[in-house]
């Protein structure tokens, strides 16, 4: 046989190979894309869930509120921090949320270190103290 002829027929193998590997290697990236397309599109679908849930939630409070401002009833703030009986139902592994609840909003927030720190009546006033899990961790009451 003619040698340039076995090296066009190993040149063509190997230009087959080289195609084949390219197919492979890109329609094995193509399938991972649309298994990714396809996990983002449920988690878009989720968080916008979410966010109808959230924006029917902030209707409904804003009925409320603007009912009770019609009607000439104010409109309940959330805990009071100067009332002692509410500091005494603190307790530890309470949640943020639970504690705004019961005391109001802080006046002052210190969020550095391992523990996060409330203070009303700040400086010097009550506090409370959140572990790295925002759970209550301690506090001191306000004085009488």
């Amino acid at each position: 046989m003619n040698k340039t002829f076995i090296n066009n027929v190993k040149d063509m193998k190997l230009a087959h190979i080289f195609v084949l590997l390219v197919f492979l290697c890109f329609s094995q990236k193509v399938l991972g894309q649309q298994n990714n397309n396809k996990e983002l599109d449920s988690r878009i679908t989720e968080l916008e869930q979410v966010v109808a849930s959230l924006q029917q939630r902030i209707i409904e409070l804003e009925t409320i509120v603007q009912g009770q401002q019609e009607s000439g009833q104010p409109v309940a703030a959330k805990g009071n921090w100067q009332e002692l009986r509410n500091w005494r139902q603190l307790q530890r592994g309470m949640t943020m949320q639970q504690v705004e609840e019961l005391l109001g909003e802080p006046e002052k927030v210190n969020a550095g270190g391992t523990l996060t720190f409330w203070y009303w009546d700040y400086p010097g006033g009550p506090q409370v103290s959140f572990d790295r899990s925002n759970k209550v961790y301690g506090w001191s009451e306000p004085s009488r």
